[in-house]
C-alpha cells in the first residue's frame, strides 16, 4: 500500500507513491508514470465530477445560469476533443500549453466567439484542469 507525499532522491512522488514504510516500490513508481491507480485521471471525467458538484450547489453557491455555462464549457471542450483531436477523453498528462491554445483557436476561430465569450470557456477549463493539476503531476523535480 502506498502513502502521501514522500520524496525520493529530488523526485516529488504525489499522493499514494511510497510504501508505509517509506520507500519507494518500482510498482508504485511504475503505477504513478502511468496513471494507474487515480479515480479522475481523464479531462471529461474530472469535468462530469465539477459539474456534479456544481449542480448540488445551484441556488446557494452558484446561479442556474452560472451552472448552464458550465454545461456549455464541458460540451464545447468535447466538441473540440471530438472534432479537432479526434478522441473521447484526454489524459491530464497529456495536456500541455499547445492543447489549450488549441482550445483557445478553436473557440475563438471555429466557433466565432467574442473575446469575452472564450476568456469565460477558457477559465472554466483551465479551473477544471488546475483543480487537481498537482494530483497528476507525476514525478515532478523539486527546485530546493
Amino acid at each position: 500500500m502506498c502513502v502521501y507525499g514522500r520524496k525520493f532522491k529530488g523526485v516529488v512522488l504525489p499522493e499514494k507513491r511510497t510504501t508505509e514504510s517509506g520507500f519507494v516500490t518500482a510498482e508504485c513508481l511504475k503505477n504513478a508514470l502511468r496513471g494507474i491507480g487515480t479515480n479522475h485521471n481523464t479531462v471529461m471525467q474530472e469535468f462530469s465530477l465539477f459539474l456534479e458538484e456544481k449542480k448540488k450547489s445551484t441556488g446557494i453557491r452558484i446561479s442556474g445560469n452560472t451552472y448552464i455555462q458550465y454545461c456549455k464549457g464541458f460540451r464545447h471542450l468535447k466538441n473540440f476533443q471530438k472534432d479537432k483531436l479526434s478522441v473521447d477523453d484526454i489524459p491530464f498528462g497529456k495536456v500541455d500549453i499547445a492543447l489549450i491554445e488549441d482550445y483557445a483557436y478553436y473557440l475563438k476561430v471555429d466557433l466565432k466567439m467574442a473575446a469575452r465569450s472564450v476568456h469565460s470557456f477558457m477559465a472554466l477549463a483551465l479551473r477544471v484542469y488546475s483543480r487537481n493539476a498537482d494530483r497528476f503531476r507525476y514525478c515532478a523535480v523539486r527546485h530546493d
